[in-house]
């Protein structure tokens, strides 16, 4: 019988990098981590997603902070599940995802990666399946990459003020993408953009755009959107406008004529006008 209790570690869920996700992608994590087996294994992630009132953009917002992996078969596993909990071996079920577990390598701090990347736990079994000691089946855990998403930030702001460019732009947007070259290839211009004119972007700055892009248009508008504030050289996205003819980005517009643009976008919204 699979335990009853779950468990959140301060390590994981009281850092910076946690707190800077949206909300919403916090509440998320902590309902996979509660719907999770013993062994950190989600079945049916999506329909978790739907039930809190939760997106789709919100679950690849996770994956792309390396707080879980998805699986082909649509299983998802959450990378930290060993820092979060220990089970003993008595209260211990194991998972039915006997394949997806056998990609997976614990490391030595517990946290969950794909493959044989890291350096394994002495008491795990490896990515071949072959038990190492006296250890439990069970033990593995799995992140998107070995880099915390906090010291990606950091590292992307250091490259940003050197000059550098950022390549790790591929990752957040690439996810969000999914398989669609024209929506990234407009991401990819959009960063670009921000490089050579704004500020650059780093992670936490890239996936809240992209939940932006996710929450307030439609799936049909979000290239020329993207383009859109390329071409302006806005720091955020807005609805189209095929009348503007203004280059100003609309962040530099005076507070009065700001309340009044989101008022009317609010009325339009709702019908009003």
């Amino acid at each position: 019988m699979m335990a009853n209790k779950r468990m959140f570690s301060v390590d994981v869920v009281e850092t910076d990098a946690f707190l800077d996700l949206p909300p919403k992608v916090q509440a998320l994590y902590f309902h996979l981590g509660m719907r999770a087996d013993d062994d950190g294994f989600v079945s049916s992630p999506r329909t978790i997603v739907r039930t809190i009132g939760c997106n789709a953009g919100d679950l690849k917002q996770l994956e792309a902070a390396g707080y879980v992996i998805s699986f082909n078969s649509g299983v998802l596993v959450v990378t930290d599940w060993k820092v979060n909990n220990f089970l003993r071996k008595d209260r211990h079920a194991n998972t039915v995802h006997q394949s997806e577990l056998a990609q997976l390598t614990e490391l030595s701090t517990g946290r969950y990666i794909l493959g044989g990347s890291g350096q394994p736990n002495n008491n795990q079994r490896s990515t071949g399946g072959q038990p190492h000691g006296n250890q439990s089946s069970t033990q593995y855990s799995i992140e998107k990459d070995s880099v915390v998403k906090g010291r990606l930030d950091k590292d992307s702001n250091t490259a940003a003020a050197a000059g550098e460019p950022d390549n790790r732009s591929c990752d957040v947007f690439s996810t969000f993408a999914d398989g669609d070259g024209e929506l990234l290839q407009a991401l990819q211009d959009y960063d670009s953009m921000r490089r050579e004119k704004r500020k650059a972007l780093t992670d936490t700055m890239r996936r809240s755009l992209c939940q932006q892009l996710d929450e307030e248009f439609h799936r049909c508008e979000w290239v020329q959107i993207i383009k859109q504030a390329t071409r302006q050289g806005w720091l955020k996205f807005y609805p189209l406008d095929k009348d503007r003819t203004t280059s100003a980005a609309p962040e530099l517009e005076s507070t009065g004529s700001q309340i009044d643009r989101i008022l009317e976008n609010l009325k339009r919204k709702n019908g009003v006008i």
